[in-house]
């Protein structure tokens, strides 16, 4: 971990706070016209384990499309709610 890394916040947050802030990026991403990922990242709740976001998809098909578009998701979920150690799981 480089001494930037280090400095990142690390800030505790709960399965309502992230609810809250999913809701805002999914709210955020139809405004910006990406109706099909706002779709399937409202298929199924996020559950919270450690700084692991678990997601469950239907199929192979929506868990790629997540996977694409996970930078900027992730980016989001960290900024917003200050933590930097957060990552995503997948389950399909």
């Amino acid at each position: 971990m480089s001494r930037d890394e280090e400095n990142l916040p690390r800030e505790p947050f709960n399965q309502d706070e992230l609810l809250e802030v999913w809701s805002a990026f999914v709210s955020r991403i139809e405004a910006e016209g990406k109706m099909n990922l706002a779709s399937i990242l409202s298929i199924d709740t996020p559950t919270l384990k450690g700084t692991t976001i678990h997601l469950t998809f239907p199929n192979a098909t929506n868990k790629v499309e997540v996977e694409r578009q996970s930078f900027d998701l992730l980016q989001y979920l960290r900024k917003h709610l200050k933590n930097y150690d957060i990552a995503l799981g997948y389950r399909s």
